[in-house]
């Protein structure tokens, strides 16, 4: 019965080899560094220090993928810096299906306040999103989308595809990738361009760490609006100042129209399927009915009570302006932008994860426990 029992078992060898399997990512990381430090003690190419060195402080790849590129070129910085760049074009293909969920938008306006851009560079990580390395990117990015920009004509416009189809953006991209080992995409890129004698206003919300990309701005959420100043109001402060307050308030109140002429009867239904399905559940005595003029206050731009005036709405306060400057003042367009709005997040159980994990560990150490008790 027992050499019965005995050949049902798995072998020790079989258990060994799960060990392994199940061993913690640390651990497979150490090995893993072990034997390729050992592929590079037998290698034939010696690779000097000092060309070490300046490759990284050149590309600022990792030491194993310096050491590898100057060890499969005979040690010529150029040919190494290709090879560096071949490997990141690789690196970029295979992280490409990743999600890319997290990352940072970049605002610039020319000292004019004629013209403004806002583009979005996302990765995976919050983390990578707030280093030095992404966040010259963004601003690299940025800064091509402004040169990009100039002599449009006033209005709206996306830049996305031809910042995409710039040599530097695209290798800028690549690079990041292959320092960083993050999928990182240029998501959008937006312009807005006033008419001659407008103003442009801006506002970015839970700004970062800007000082090393200045005069760009970097941030989570981002507006821009365009007045459009005729007469005497044209190139007054005063209209200046009211375009920044007016990109503050699209921030915080979320406006999806500028005029009430913009709402469609689509548009109508769904705020009243919306507010329908709030009131389900109010009680009886507290439900009200749904009212356009309400709804209209909620999503039109110049139909908002102005946030910073608290009684005046929006269309009010620019005609006070008007008044005050004895030239007209209005709403050209604005733009908002939400840092991974619209990108469905993988939900991971990192909790769950660690659990099992552990349970493996002491599973497979039991495992040897009894095979040397044997």
């Amino acid at each position: 019965m027992s050499s019965l029992l005995r050949l049902s078992l798995p072998t020790q060898s079989a258990f060994k080899s799960c060990n392994a399997v199940f061993q913690p990512r640390s651990l497979n990381r150490v090995s893993n560094a072990r034997s390729f430090s050992r592929s590079f003690a037998t290698e034939e190419v010696k690779v000097p220090t000092h060309l070490l060195k300046e490759l990284r402080a050149q590309t600022l790849a990792g030491y194993s993928d310096c050491k590898a590129a100057l060890a499969a070129e005979g040690n010529d910085i150029v040919k190494a810096t290709e090879w560096l760049k071949k490997k990141g074009i690789l690196k970029a293909a295979k992280k490409a299906d990743r999600i890319a969920a997290d990352g940072v938008l970049g605002m610039l306006i020319n000292p004019e306040r004629t013209q403004g851009v806002i583009t979005e560079l996302n990765c995976e990580t919050d983390f990578v999103s707030r280093g030095d390395s992404f966040s010259k990117l963004s601003g690299d990015t940025t800064q091509a989308a402004h040169q990009l920009a100039a002599g449009r004509a006033a209005g709206a416009h996306d830049l996305l595809n031809d910042l995409t189809a710039q040599k530097s953006v695209s290798e800028g991209i690549v690079d990041t990738i292959s320092k960083l080992g993050e999928n990182i995409r240029l998501r959008r890129a937006h312009c807005l361009t006033s008419t001659p004698g407008g103003v442009i206003g801006g506002y970015m919300h839970r700004v970062q760490d800007s000082e090393k990309v200045k005069p760009v701005t970097l941030g989570k959420i981002a507006s821009l609006v365009s007045l459009k100043c005729e007469g005497s109001a044209a190139g007054s402060e005063k209209a200046r100042d009211l375009a920044n307050k007016l990109a503050v308030h699209v921030v915080g109140f979320n406006p999806q129209f500028l005029n009430p002429e913009e709402v469609t009867e689509q548009d109508y239904e769904n705020f009243k399927a919306a507010f329908m399905k709030k009131q389900e559940d109010k009680l009886a005595d507290k439900q009200m009915k749904f009212s356009r003029t309400k709804s209209l206050e909620d999503v039109v731009l110049l139909e908002q009570e102005f946030s910073l005036h608290g009684t005046k709405k929006v269309r009010e306060v620019l005609a006070d302006l008007s008044q005050e400057l004895g030239g007209r003042v209005t709403i050209e367009k604005f733009i908002k932008v939400n840092c991974g709005e619209g990108i469905e997040k993988k939900e991971e159980d990192f909790a769950k994860e660690v659990c099992w994990r552990c349970k493996a560990i002491e599973a497979c150490t039991r495992i040897d426990q009894f095979w040397t008790l044997k």
